[in-house]
């Protein structure tokens, strides 16, 4: 059976809150910038120490000097991610589908065409962040839950690899608990 999706949709569980995008303030969400900025703020570039690397190259052998350099990266890196701390960590844990380029979830309160700003908590170690701009696509009412489906419109590059790194984690969770099928080989 052939499928035109782009992505592995999932089933999970996360951390969501979604606030519907009036549309009088649509105009400064449109462009993207507003999000981008968003997502800037709240993944702070690495730092670029230069002068490191130049004295490292002047005091130790290359060799060395890449050495101690790459090591300072990893220290950097590591504690970046130790400090890492979200004021949204508390969001509702709601069952989801979800793949790289939409989410579906039970909600009462949207409409089709509705924009929202979705914000949605990969669980984990550390707990990721992502946000976007989705559209509301469809409606499915299956008593007694009412589910909407919408597709991202606004996602950075940085968070659709999140959402990737996220399926593809649980997926290799799932195939180690179910082991190895017939069908498999």
């Amino acid at each position: 059976m052939s499928s035109n999706r782009e992505f592995v949709r999932i089933q999970a569980e996360v951390g969501l809150a979604y606030q519907k995008i009036a549309g009088d303030e649509w105009p400064r969400w449109e462009s993207g910038s507003l999000l981008v900025s968003r997502r800037q703020a709240a993944i702070p570039p690495p730092d670029g120490d230069y002068t490191l690397g130049r004295l490292l190259s002047e005091t130790f052998e290359p060799e060395v000097a890449r050495f101690l350099e790459g090591l300072d990266q990893k220290v950097s890196t590591l504690l970046e991610l130790a400090s890492e701390r979200d004021d949204r960590h508390d969001l509702p844990r709601t069952p989801v589908e979800i793949s790289a380029c939409g989410i579906s979830f039970p909600c009462a309160g949207l409409g089709v065409g509705d924009r929202i700003l979705l914000t949605v908590a990969l669980p984990g170690r550390p707990q990721r962040i992502v946000e976007v701009i989705a559209s509301v696509v469809r409606i499915v009412d299956t008593p007694p839950d009412r589910w909407v489906a919408a597709t991202f419109d606004q996602i950075t590059n940085h968070d659709r690899e999140r959402l990737v790194r996220f399926a593809l984690q649980l997926q290799r969770e799932l195939a180690k608990l179910h082991g190895a099928c017939s069908d498999c080989g």
